[in-house]
């Protein structure tokens, strides 16, 4: 799996640069689970940082329990 999340962290990185879109990744790899979203995001974030680019906060999303009943999911996500 961790070609997979380098690949992917990899073609996430490049289209933030290009602007272009890609295709949604668990179209191509069913099988990813909630920490290989981490890892790839923890990875996009890296090549992002060796660019030169500053983590300056984060993000917190779907706090709202309604937001996340409606959307499947049990707890927050982060970024």
């Amino acid at each position: 799996m961790a070609d997979v999340i380098d690949t992917f962290a990899g073609e996430l990185f490049r289209a933030q640069t290009d602007r272009r879109p890609v295709e949604p990744l668990t179209e191509r790899a069913p099988d990813l689970v909630l920490e290989d979203a981490y890892a790839i995001q923890t990875r996009v974030i890296e090549r992002r940082i060796a660019a030169g680019a500053r983590a300056i906060g984060r993000k917190v999303g779907l706090t709202a329990k309604p937001m996340q009943q409606m959307l499947g999911v049990d707890e927050p996500d982060f970024g």
